[in-house]
């Protein structure tokens, strides 16, 4: 869009482990937001990802992701980051 900053996302850090029904994945997301007129480029840290992996006849799929923000708590299991997203922001930690 015009007038608009463009932000390139950049998964690092990848861990993935077997799990039950497939594999499990971790990540670091950051951004990199190109400067304009009004603003210099700057790199950001935004959390990271929980990810489940299924293994298909046509090899290795998506699950589930969960985006996971920074001061935000990782959990263990996405079941257990949707509990904390269904969650009033002032019972978080």
């Amino acid at each position: 869009m015009p007038g608009r900053a463009r932000v390139h996302h950049i998964v690092t850090s990848q861990l993935i482990t077997p799990a039950p029904g497939g594999a499990v994945g971790r990540s670091t997301l950051l951004a990199l937001v190109e400067p304009t007129v009004d603003a210099p480029g700057r790199t950001e840290w935004e959390g990271g990802y929980e990810d489940f992996y299924v293994k298909t006849d046509h090899g290795w799929r998506f699950k589930s992701r969960f985006h996971v923000w920074p001061g935000h708590p990782w959990p263990d299991t996405a079941a257990e980051q949707a509990k904390l997203m269904a969650m009033p922001d002032g019972k978080r930690k």
